[in-house]
């Protein structure tokens, strides 16, 4: 079992200003991460509130984020503080906090997060993803309707991993032998709806069978599953529909650039401005330097 099981821990590894863009956790999963050496600069935003620079598809599927972690904090970190400071519903504000070596922190399912290693020399940590009680019903309705996001097993199938559409049941089944009365409680609060705004089912209202039995029911998962998969020319242009526009349309950007410069101190600087799509040499600065800009 343990070796069929999708990928849930990790240690992972990393040099000052390396981290993790924005994502949320896999499979609505809950995750606790410790620290093992170096700090980390944590930034979360609740389900439903997106971080700015980042563009998810309207299904979840993907995500678009066209700047580097580095580079967020240089262009979107202004905003981010003024939402986190001065937004006037604090449901919506975003939260920041530095971990440490000693400290466990706890991310719950679906919140944006980006991690920012800060210390000289090589950040350590030990990260595992988990289901509870308290994400178990979001959890079986992920792998009911969002199978196309399921993660961690399909890169492995030599290894004889569960594959996306074996999940639920298996998953089921060993629930059912332990937890037989948190199995039973979790499948009748699934099929009331997600439990968290991260997800929606934009794809699934019209197709929903979670409540459903006998043959329409099954017609409901098959039609479900063709727009999931693209399997039938239908679900193809259905897809694609939901989807709405693609990943680089949705990360279109404003007019923005980054240049560096040499200063008198002889300290780099960095200046953010309103520039042409360019990658080139900036002969107006004395010291040389370069200039390269985001825009579309």
């Amino acid at each position: 079992l343990e070796k069929r099981r999708p990928d849930y821990r990790w240690l992972i590894i990393g040099p000052k200003r390396s981290g993790s863009s924005f994502h949320i956790d896999p499979n609505a999963t809950h995750a606790w991460n410790a620290p093992l050496v170096g700090r980390k600069h944590w930034i979360f935003y609740p389900p439903g509130i997106t971080p700015p620079g980042i563009y998810p598809s309207p299904s979840g599927d993907d995500v678009a984020m066209p700047i580097s972690i580095g580079e967020w904090f240089l262009a979107y970190y202004a905003q981010h503080e003024s939402q986190r400071r001065y937004h006037t519903d604090a449901t919506q504000r975003p939260l920041e906090c530095i971990a440490e070596p000693g400290d466990i922190l706890f991310v719950p399912h679906g919140w944006w997060h980006a991690v920012l290693n800060i210390d000289d020399g090589p950040s350590i940590a030990l990260t595992q993803n988990y289901v509870s009680e308290s994400n178990l019903s979001d959890v079986l309705r992920f792998f009911e309707y969002k199978q196309s996001q399921i993660s961690g097993c399909r890169d492995r199938k030599e290894d004889e991993a569960i594959q996306p559409e074996d999940v639920l049941e298996e998953f089921g089944n060993v629930l059912k032998e332990g937890r037989k009365a948190m199995w039973e409680h979790a499948v009748v609060e699934a099929k009331k709806g997600w439990k968290c705004c991260a997800w929606t089912d934009d794809v699934d209202d019209e197709n929903n069978c979670c409540s459903d039995g006998g043959e329409e029911g099954e017609n409901k998962k098959k039609r479900a599953r063709n727009e999931t998969d693209g399997g039938e020319e239908e679900g193809e242009v259905s897809n694609k529909k939901k989807r709405g526009k693609s990943v680089l349309d949705r990360a279109r950007m404003p007019q923005l650039s980054f240049s560096s410069k040499q200063t008198e101190d002889g300290c780099g600087d960095n200046v953010a401005a309103e520039t042409n799509v360019e990658v080139k040499k900036d002969e107006k600065q004395e010291g040389g330097g370069f200039c390269f800009s985001f825009a579309f």
